[in-house]
């Protein structure tokens, strides 16, 4: 299965690529690919102009890009942080330049970090509001991280004695059996 974990911030001190990482891990673990959605990568604009509102031929080559990312995925999954009480605004913004034609249809995870004892749940339960407006579907868990600088390194490692990565692995098991479910979703690396 093709995997993108969708990261969300673009602060410079970003310890939330941490989790993405480990995701990401997790996910290559479970013989599957995933590939990290950076918006600090793509340098998107704030938001003007979905997709679908190019002309043919006029579409932006990174929304180009990210759109056969996201068209490619068998599930998604979703790592963010929480910006006083809300999801940060750069994750927002690039989940509306694109349509249920990118995410239609496929399971969704949603990650949630922060460097407090909390987690970021806050914006956890934003995400489960805002991806089903793009007509994908949030399975029930939710993974929340608290202390992220203390759980989880900025190569996407645990310590030894740290459930996380237990925790990422369950949280896996359930998305990729929602994806297997999913009508019309195929496995992309020959895996069935």
């Amino acid at each position: 299965m093709f995997v993108p974990v969708i990261y969300g911030s673009v602060r410079s001190q970003r310890v939330g690529l941490r989790a993405a990482s480990l995701m990401a891990r997790a996910i290559g673990n479970r013989g599957h690919t995933a590939q990290i959605v950076d918006p600090a990568e793509h340098g998107l604009p704030m938001l003007d102009k979905r997709i679908f509102d190019f002309k043919e031929g006029e579409v932006p080559e990174d929304l180009l890009r990210l759109s056969g990312i996201f068209r490619r995925a068998d599930a998604f999954v979703f790592v963010t942080a929480e910006y006083n009480h809300c999801i940060p605004p750069a994750l927002k913004n690039l989940m509306d330049h694109f349509s249920t034609d990118e995410f239609g249809g496929r399971p969704s995870g949603i990650v949630s970090y922060s460097i407090s004892r909390f987690g970021g749940v806050r914006a956890a339960e934003q995400m489960r509001l805002l991806i089903p407006s793009f007509g994908a579907v949030t399975i029930p868990s939710v993974l929340s991280i608290p202390d992220i600088e203390n759980s989880v390194d900025e190569n996407g490692e645990t310590p030894d004695d740290s459930p996380w990565s237990d925790l990422a692995a369950d949280f896996l098991a359930e998305l990729e059996a929602w994806a297997r479910s999913a009508p019309g979703v195929t496995s992309h690396d020959g895996i069935d």
